[in-house]
């Protein structure tokens, strides 16, 4: 019997660690962005071919930040789905922010449950969602770090009826972009890699497929299935402004998360102790209570930072690309970002 199954989006979202079998393996097809699967069966080793979603479509986010007040922070993201996608992005997810709930959903000590619901529901209203798309938003179960992520609906409404709309055609279609993604925090932008999911994955099997281990462990394809997505950086609201307001502790913070960016190649690390001289100047200002001279020195991080991305004071809809020649020493979403976060606290 041949069975042919398509696998949900909803897998991508389980957290899952690799545990191979005897004779299970994956073998990549880079050319074609599908998977070689091989599996035990009775008598031997069959083999299928495994596509998943995420190969099926061609993702890119931008980013834009702006002030809404002296607090808070407006994030507002573009989706597009390149001409060679063979099927809709449909969903869009951050994990790991650290602070996107507190605040607006702190939970206290004596809240009762009929409270925090409240709180969830006015979050999640504050939260902009494109027509024909969900969000939601959680807690890990720790209460350390947060979830947000957007879906794009499987039904329809259509003469008052609710009709399931195909896997084939959910989502954004290739060559097309979407706006409407956004939220506020009191948080400042770093670098979150989002994660963009199609719609399904697909596996073909010409016998019943492999079994399950006995032992409760996941088979290879189980693990891949579980990083179905394609991550692409975004700014998110990753480093923490203090209550009350310190400057100096949200400099620290800002410094803190900008070093991650060296091992993920978008900060040069000589460029980065450049810039190191003038934080530890601007924090020992500021709590010398000299803001002006703080300023001086944050000014000088800008004029660094627009010497390496011109384009970095400019929060517009553009795709990030680097400039080619030279290479520059600071990526150019990590470049917008900073510019930002300096500038925040200029005006604070």
């Amino acid at each position: 019997m041949r069975s042919f199954i398509f696998l949900p989006m909803s897998l991508c979202m389980l957290a899952v660690c690799c545990t191979t079998a005897n004779a299970e393996s994956l073998i990549y097809d880079p050319v074609s962005g599908n998977y070689t699967y091989s599996y035990e069966v009775v008598g031997g080793v069959s083999t299928t071919t495994y596509t998943p979603a995420s190969a099926q479509i061609v993702a890119t986010v931008t980013s834009s930040m702006s002030l809404i007040n002296t607090t808070q922070v407006r994030y507002d993201y573009t989706l597009a789905n390149g001409a060679m996608a063979k099927a809709g992005l449909s969903g869009f997810v951050f994990r790991g922010i650290p602070n996107l709930l507190v605040g607006e959903l702190a939970e206290l000590p004596n809240q009762t449950m009929a409270q925090v619901d409240a709180l969830y529901a006015s979050y999640h209203q504050a939260i902009t969602t494109p027509p024909n798309w969900t969000n939601g938003i959680a807690r890990d179960a720790s209460k350390a770090y947060s979830s947000i992520h957007w879906f794009a609906e499987n039904e329809q409404l259509v003469n008052g009826v609710q009709v399931l709309i195909p896997e084939t055609s959910l989502g954004i279609p290739p060559s097309a972009t979407q706006s409407g993604f956004g939220f506020t925090s009191l948080d400042l932008p770093g670098i979150n890699p989002a994660r963009l999911q199609g719609p399904y994955s697909i596996i073909a099997y010409a016998d019943e497929g492999p079994e399950d281990p006995q032992d409760g462990t996941l088979n290879p394809l189980q693990t891949l299935q579980g990083n179905d997505f394609v991550p692409r950086n975004a700014a998110a609201p990753m480093i923490a402004v203090p209550t009350p307001y310190d400057a100096a502790v949200t400099l620290e913070n800002i410094q803190t998360h900008v070093h991650t960016w060296i091992a993920k190649q978008l900060l040069n690390a000589t460029f980065s102790a450049q810039l190191d001289t003038s934080f530890l100047a601007a924090i020992a200002a500021y709590r010398a209570n000299q803001p002006q001279t703080a300023i001086i020195q944050l000014q000088t991080m800008r004029t660094l930072i627009k010497q390496q991305q011109p384009d970095a004071d400019k929060n517009d809809t553009t795709p990030t690309i680097n400039l080619t020649a030279p290479p520059a020493l600071i990526d150019l979403l990590a470049a917008r970002i900073l510019y930002f976060d300096l500038g925040y606290v200029m005006q604070r």
